[in-house]
């Protein structure tokens, strides 16, 4: 049976983006760093617009931790995020061909590099997934204050990539209503 996965913005500062993802009353909170430059969240939503295009139904996005990495997979609606103990730096000097965000499948991610761990493994309802997104994105798009704070403390907002994302949503009509 699809689970309901809600998506959260735990925090922004000084260089981390903090996310949760809730599945029942399990919750798992991962972080992104900076010091590489990756923008995992920017990221997040290009590999969602793909998914509602139905370009893929397979993705996977690297969360750098510093030190490891968080992998965040979805294939056909299996949620899977892990960790390994590599940093995104390592992989790319171990010339280890992965990048920050593509339409590998976990087994083959897990092929490229050591998972240390599974954090989380569920069959979720996508839909009400992306809705939780598109939610927690809303905010930091039109609110003024939630927005600077996006921009002080982890990178430029990503309007092109949430225009696209939140033109998608409402096409499917998940930006309606709670599901």
């Amino acid at each position: 049976m699809k689970k309901k996965c809600t998506f959260s913005i735990s925090d922004i500062d000084a260089g981390w983006f903090d996310i949760s993802f809730e599945i029942e009353k399990e919750k798992i909170k991962i972080s992104a760093s900076d010091l590489w430059g990756n923008d995992s969240p920017k990221a997040l939503l290009v590999m969602l617009t793909e998914l509602l295009l139905e370009k893929s139904d397979t993705m996977y996005i690297l969360f750098d931790e510093e030190p490891g990495t968080y992998i965040v997979s979805l294939e056909k609606g299996m949620l899977i995020v892990a960790y390994s103990k590599y940093d995104c730096i390592e992989m790319d000097q171990k010339k280890i061909n992965i990048t920050l965000c593509g339409n590998m499948t976990f087994n083959e991610i897990s092929n490229l590099i050591v998972v240390n761990e599974i954090l989380l493994q569920a069959e979720i309802d996508i839909k009400v997934f992306i809705q939780s997104v598109y939610k927690t994105f809303y905010k930091y798009a039109n609110n003024r204050l939630l927005y600077d704070k996006y921009e002080e403390n982890w990178n430029y907002f990503p309007c092109k990539e949430w225009q696209a994302f939140e033109h998608c949503v409402q096409q499917k009509g998940l930006n309606k209503r709670d599901l």
